[in-house]
């Protein structure tokens, strides 16, 4: 096999290799990113419901 094209081959798998990290770069984004919000809204929720222990103490 030439070299060019042992070189466009070997060019070619680090492409592939580098689009499927992106990939699963931007899938593990998604993920946290979901987890950040359901936190958020789980914290928020906390938030609205009245504090028993402030009541209690005025």
């Amino acid at each position: 096999m030439p070299i060019t094209t042992a070189l466009a081959v070997s060019f070619s798998a680090l492409a592939l290799v580098a689009l499927v990290q992106q990939i699963q770069i931007r899938q593990l984004q998604r993920q946290i990113r979901e987890g950040f919000q359901l936190t958020e809204d789980a914290l928020n929720k906390g938030k609205t419901a009245p504090d028993c222990h402030q009541e209690a103490a005025h």
